[in-house]
């Protein structure tokens, strides 16, 4: 019984010492002053407003609220200074109180918007996932109602800065379509006051059904006007890779580099790059750090079935900053493979840097394209992949397939 009351009272003691230490104190402590209060507004926006109202509308948490009425338009916002709970074990009660300031500036802003906008879109059909266009006529009225929500919104940069509104559109609708096995996803289409209009946003959503169409996602006769998108276009993606006529299943998940099995076979696909005009393989520098769990190794994939060697070279899988290298061989030449990992690096695309390589000591020339996802991983064209085991191929649209064969 004495051990358990000395361990209340140290950890009695030790709650004690870190609430003083976190600055933390009673629910009813004191709360940042109308000074602070009038410094937050100004940094809020740039709206000129003024003070209408004061009331301290909670006792415990203390908090009184602050009321402010714009000068320029019909629009009324509180900020309250608070007494904010600090919750440090999640679950547990909160540990002390913090002075804090909030507000419901943006709130009010979408409510001063709210029914000039809303009634735009009262025909259409919708549900918690978005709203649904039917039909091409649907496709037109929608890109029209986006168009006038921006141009409404838009008054928005009388009195906030762009990067305010950019942070704090009004909304992102999501649009669906009818498919062959169930609504569809298109896109979501952003009211933030941009001058876009009414013409471009129902060629970029025909241009994203038609696409569908393409895909067999979509019938055909549902939306007219997507044929002419259509023509031009292709798979989207391949899920089929073969290499001389066997199919590539990227299933080889025996690696002595890693210990949890390899997630290659999530990358055995090949997409369609407009910007490119070209179709695009995923391909890996050999990274198998041990932070990043089952890693995707491709091009062993490759050597292996093409009768070669590959080592890895860089196994140093520990630093958060690592030299990638390494290397295959496959009947007579030896490929080389240098890169560079910062996991630092805030950016996903950018961590995975420098990528080179070599045949026979001479460079292979290569343009690299980002990752698919955030996996350290870089993509190529069908053109450019080849070049790494000498491959040529075929496109196998209507199979959605890809053919390599060695040269």
């Amino acid at each position: 019984m004495k051990s358990v009351l000395k361990k209340i009272m140290i950890l009695s003691a030790f709650f004690a010492s870190l609430s003083l230490l976190s600055g933390c104190g009673s629910s009813t402590g004191s709360v940042p002053g109308k000074i602070a209060v009038y410094s937050y507004v100004k940094e809020l926006t740039k709206e000129k407003v003024e003070l209408i109202g004061t009331e301290q509308v909670c006792d415990d948490p203390l908090e009184i609220q602050y009321t402010f009425s714009s000068k320029e338009r019909d629009l009324v916002f509180h900020v309250s200074s608070y007494r904010k709970p600090n919750y440090v074990i999640w679950g547990a009660p909160p540990f002390g109180y913090v002075k804090a300031i909030k507000d419901d500036y943006q709130d009010c802003i979408d409510e001063y918007y709210r029914t000039a906008i809303e009634q735009l879109f009262e025909d259409f059909t919708s549900d918690y996932y978005g709203y649904l266009l039917e039909d091409a006529d649907d496709v037109a009225h929608f890109a029209q109602a986006i168009a006038a929500a921006n141009a409404i919104y838009s008054e928005e940069y009388s009195y906030n800065s762009k990067e305010y509104i950019d942070e704090h559109p009004y909304g992102s609708l999501h649009a669906q379509v009818i498919g062959i096995e169930g609504n569809l996803g298109i896109d979501y289409y952003d009211i933030d006051g941009s001058e876009i209009t009414a013409d471009e946003l129902e060629d970029d959503i025909l241009t994203k059904i038609a696409q569908d169409v393409k895909d067999g996602k979509v019938a055909s006769d549902i939306y007219s006007g997507t044929s002419e998108y259509v023509e031009n276009m292709h798979i989207s993606k391949l899920d089929h890779i073969y290499l001389d006529d066997e199919e590539m299943l990227y299933d080889n998940n025996n690696s002595e580099y890693v210990y949890y099995g390899l997630i290659t076979d999530e990358y055995c696909y090949s997409t369609y790059n407009y910007d490119v005009d070209s179709y695009m393989m995923v391909c890996d520098a050999g990274m198998v750090a041990e932070y990043w769990g089952s890693p995707a190794l491709v091009i062993p994939e490759y050597v292996s079935r093409l009768g070669g060697t590959y080592e890895l070279i860089s196994t140093d899988q520990e630093a958060r900053d690592l030299d990638l290298e390494c290397k295959w061989t496959i009947d007579s030449h030896t490929w080389h493979m240098t890169a560079h990992y910062d996991e630092k690096n805030e950016e996903y695309s950018d961590r995975l840097s420098d990528i080179k390589v070599t045949k026979d000591g001479k460079e292979v020339p290569l343009t690299i394209y980002p990752s698919p996802d955030n996996r350290p991983l870089f993509t190529l064209t069908v053109d450019d992949f080849c070049k790494l085991f000498d491959l040529t191929y075929t496109i196998d649209e209507e199979g959605r397939s890809v053919y390599f064969f060695e040269q």
